[in-house]
């Protein structure tokens, strides 16, 4: 069993997948592609868990295509500008940002966010904050507690999400999902308790949760660690997504992809359920892809060294 797609009409998919390019570490795949969008994923190979039960994800890439304010030719087609997100669990120990250092670490300092193709790495909680010409992307980062991460197994009509607003509080867009976490009841202890002592940015955890606050849609993702086995769990990090609220216009586009195939959807995930459909390797074969924002087809690569040359 691997990782697990869901959509608003019902469509289930879950990756009974494994590593192709196991020299490399992950595989990558298409989930969600359009003219103005595109999410891609790659699971992660966790070799401390029981065979069939090693597959999480932890690194995600979106990719926002925007029109170019300043056009060279202007009787040409509108060109666009592509912004990109990138979202990662490292599987290795040796971490930039460490547990007992000064300064929060995300996730413990196993998590690291990159706003560009070549940014550097983010570590820390905060509000941070992309511009585009059609708006700016706000991403709120943060650590939490088991109480309120957000529940797996959510129905999708029971999903909402508030109004778009940059303005409001970092601590708002927890207190707007705190119905959707585990322990509703402690969980609004917790947050009055953050609120009191004014530290949501500098409270440690090996859960986090990001907002990111776009002007087409909004997306919701939650790392989790074990990283101690116990009878019941093995050592692992998982991260879940959830994209709500696309534009109408946005919805409107041809979209490809695993879930593209159902484009009239409101809502996305990436979270485990009670499931249906198993998906293997080779039913997804033609939506990998070659890396986080990359749109070629895997399949069709030669790999050389960490260059994928194409047949």
């Amino acid at each position: 069993a691997g990782p697990e797609l869901t959509g608003l009409a019902g469509q289930v998919f879950n990756f009974d997948g494994e590593t192709r390019h196991i020299e490399h570490g992950v595989t990558w795949y298409k989930i969600l592609s359009s003219p103005r969008f595109q999410w891609n994923m790659a699971p992660h190979l966790w070799t401390t868990c029981p065979e069939g039960e090693s597959m999480f994800l932890g690194d995600t890439g979106f990719t926002f295509r925007v029109p170019d304010p300043t056009p060279r030719d202007p009787r040409k087609m509108i060109p666009m500008i592509s912004k990109y997100l990138r979202f990662r669990v490292e599987r290795s120990d040796e971490r930039e940002c460490l547990w007992n250092s000064a300064r929060a670490c995300l996730a413990g300092g196993n998590f690291i966010m990159n706003f560009g193709k070549k940014a550097r790495n983010i570590l820390y909680p905060g509000d941070y904050s992309v511009a585009t010409s059609d708006g700016a992307i706000r991403i709120v980062a943060y650590n939490t507690n088991r109480d309120c991460s957000r529940r797996m197994a959510d129905s999708p009509r029971n999903v909402t999400a508030a109004p778009r607003a940059t303005e409001k509080a970092p601590i708002d867009y927890l207190r707007q999902g705190k119905s959707l976490t585990e322990n509703p009841r402690k969980c609004k202890a917790w947050i009055k308790e953050r609120m009191l002592e004014d530290d949501l940015f500098t409270f440690n955890s090996d859960f986090s949760t990001v907002h990111i606050d776009t002007p087409w849609m909004q997306i919701t993702i939650q790392v989790s660690q074990k990283k101690v086995a116990t009878e019941d769990t093995c050592v692992h990090a998982i991260m879940n997504i959830w994209i709500t609220n696309m534009i109408p216009e946005l919805l409107e586009d041809q979209f490809g992809g695993v879930l593209g195939e159902h484009h009239h959807l409101t809502y996305f995930s990436y979270a485990p359920k009670m499931m249906s459909r198993d998906l293997k390797h080779e039913d997804v074969e033609e939506h990998i892809v070659t890396g986080p924002f990359e749109t070629f087809n895997g399949a069709l690569c030669k790999w050389v060294g960490h260059h994928c040359k194409e047949i």
